[in-house]
Order: C-alpha cells, then sequence, then structure tokens
C-alpha cells in the first residue's frame, strides 16, 4: 500500500515545514507497513491452524478422480471428499466405490457399467488385490477393458502412494497386474 506524499503549504505559514511533514508520513507509512505485516502473517498462520483442525475433525480426505471424455478421450480430473476410517483398505474400497459410480460430468465416459461391483479389497504390504463382480467382464460403452483397468491403477497410485502393485480379478478370475 503507498501512502501519498504529504505536503501541506498552509502548515508551512504555520512554522512547520515541509521537511517535518515528509517524516511525519514516512514515519506513518513504515508503522502500518510493519502492521500490516505482522497481521498478515498472524491471519495466515490462524488459517492454517484453522485448515489443519478441519483436517482432522470432519474426517474427511480430498481424492483426485481422473475420468476421460467420451468425445475426444481427454483427461478431466474431479476432486471429491471421502470420509477417512482407520483401514487403508477401507479407505481404497470407498475410493473404488466411488470410481465405479462414475464422473460427475454427464460427458465423461463412466468407469464400469452400472451393475458392478467390488465384491473385495485386499492389502498385502504393498500390493493391492481387487474383486470385480461379473457385471464387469460386460464392455463398457467407450473404451477398452484393459484401459479401464490402467486408468483405475493410476488412479489408485496417485491418492494411495504406498500402494505398487495392483491386481485386479473378476469374479475369481485373474486379469493382470497393473
Amino acid at each position: 500500500m503507498k501512502l501519498p506524499q504529504i505536503i501541506c503549504i498552509t502548515k508551512v505559514k504555520a512554522g512547520i515545514s515541509v521537511h517535518v511533514m515528509r517524516q511525519a508520513a514516512l514515519r506513518v507509512r513504515a508503522f502500518f507497513s510493519k502492521r500490516l505485516r505482522a497481521v498478515s502473517v498472524s491471519g495466515a498462520l490462524l488459517l492454517c491452524l484453522a485448515a489443519l483442525a478441519d483436517y482432522f475433525v470432519s474426517g474427511l480426505a480430498r481424492r483426485t478422480f481422473v475420468f476421460q471424455l467420451m468425445d475426444t478421450g481427454q483427461d478431466i480430473v474431479e476432486e471429491r471428499m471421502i470420509i477417512r476410517t482407520g483401514s487403508r483398505e477401507a479407505d481404497i474400497n470407498r475410493y473404488v466405490e466411488e470410481m465405479i459410480l462414475g464422473p460427475f460430468s454427464l460427458e465423461a465416459e463412466p468407469f464400469l457399467d452400472r451393475g458392478a461391483k467390488l465384491e473385495s479389497v485386499l492389502l498385502r504390504d504393498a500390493g493391492i488385490f481387487l474383486d470385480f463382480s461379473e457385471e464387469a467382464t460386460i464392455p463398457p460403452p467407450v473404451g477398452r477393458m484393459a484401459d479401464k483397468f490402467k486408468v483405475l491403477s493410476a488412479n489408485i497410485r496417485l491418492n494411495f502412494c504406498f500402494v505398487k502393485d495392483i491386481c485386479i480379478f473378476i469374479a475369481g478370475q485373474e486379469t493382470g497386474f497393473f
């Protein structure tokens, strides 16, 4: 914030010089700039503390979902708040179920057929084993199944950095590692 130069010609006649008025203006400017800096730093700290408290109290985690547009195949990104649990398996289970529900945007293609369900999630060391219902074998309206599972594995790795290997099963039959 830049304060204007204070030059008061009427005060010069009263015995106060222009130099003294400039010095006073510089002192006022320095005082307010220090105050504003202190207020902005304390405000930023207060905002960080409020965000941290909200993170721990609300129990929600921000998760990123990447879907593809039907016509161009371009990626679109959605962020959703999902309830955190104490278990990594349960968090991944909720995430994959949200992925099956599909995107908010009508232009984006669904991940799987509406009838598909996630039967089980198993986390061992750094590997995830996902078992989908038989309805997941129905080809989606656009794209190939292998591409869909590659998108799923990329989404899981984006949101859960501890996952190294992902093995997908459909009705108990292994489809492969992604």
